[in-house]
């Protein structure tokens, strides 16, 4: 073995097991500084970079000029994720609401979800006011419909909730996978392509 250097990478060093960091195990620690907003971009778009379908410097150029985003979930598998992405909008100055389904359906991510990812502990959540498919307002609470009648930037993830309300007139954007060949279509990708797209009707309110 010999002549093999072994690497790893931590941001919470500072719990890592004291074992570890023995002479001859991970003895030695070099500290990153923690990347600049530029920086950030060029790693956001590392894992954008498959993207068939990219609205997102609309999206980004918009952002600058609003103050409340609306962050409408999706799967509770990826909303540890949507945490870092929140985190980097709060971190310009905004005010970011995140929404979450009121009780059980697919996989999709409630407030205990929400709450295991700390979401609490940096911005408000809401719930949705329903356990549907998709985001139709018919449905939704009257303090989710608040919140959708009043922020400056919608951002919406999954297909469900494109398949619901792309068709409103609000300053909507999507970031959904394909999982239909009639979706595929609309976006103008190909089935299981994944897409940032602004709404068809978007509708600017500032």
């Amino acid at each position: 073995n010999a002549g093999v250097i072994i690497l790893a990478a931590t941001n919470r060093a500072d719990i890592l097991d004291r074992a570890l960091m023995r002479a001859g195990r991970f003895d030695r620690q070099i500290y990153i500084e923690l990347p600049d907003l530029e920086e950030r971009k060029a790693i956001f778009r590392v894992h954008m970079r498959n993207l068939k379908k990219d609205d997102f410097d609309d999206f980004n150029s918009r952002l600058k000029y609003v103050n409340e985003i609306l962050y409408i979930a999706d799967n509770a598998g990826e909303i540890v994720f949507d945490r870092i992405f929140i985190e980097e909008i709060i971190n310009l100055g905004k005010k970011v609401t995140v929404s979450v389904k009121s009780g059980p359906i697919i996989n999709d991510a409630n407030i205990d979800d929400a709450v295991d990812a700390g979401l609490d502990k940096i911005t408000e959540i809401i719930e949705t006011g329903h356990n549907k498919i998709g985001n139709c307002l018919k449905y939704v609470s009257l303090q989710f419909l608040d919140k959708f009648n009043n922020a400056d930037l919608i951002l919406c993830k999954g297909q469900g909730n494109f398949e619901t309300l792309n068709s409103e007139n609000a300053p909507i954007y999507f970031l959904l996978k394909a999982k239909c060949k009639s979706v595929a279509a609309e976006l103008g990708v190909e089935y299981l392509d994944v897409a940032f797209v602004k709404s068809k009707f978007f509708c600017k309110r500032q």
